[in-house]
């Protein structure tokens, strides 16, 4: 359990580090600028969603390694959204 915990404090504190820099950056692209600085639930949710389907993939292959496809990630993406924002989704 506390195994678990340390694991968890490490990706929690990646994904704050990545973020921070990528939406401190000067992004030519207003939506996905504004995505970064103002969206932070819908990330956490694409983000953890992403690292579960990751995790479970890993779990049931041989070898550690796993991956998505475009389309894959696309889907995530796109279902995560309509979940949570009310608008059309357009990728």
């Amino acid at each position: 359990m506390v195994e678990e915990m340390v694991i968890w404090k490490l990706f929690s504190n990646f994904y704050q580090v990545i973020k921070r820099r990528e939406a401190n950056r000067n992004l030519p692209d207003k939506k996905l600028a504004n995505l970064l600085r103002e969206q932070d639930q819908l990330l956490k949710t694409v983000h953890n969603r992403l690292g579960f389907i990751l995790h479970a993939k890993a779990e049931s292959s041989k070898g550690a390694r796993t991956k998505l496809d475009k389309n894959e990630f696309q889907n995530l993406v796109k279902n995560s959204v309509e979940q949570m924002v009310e608008t059309e989704v357009v990728l």
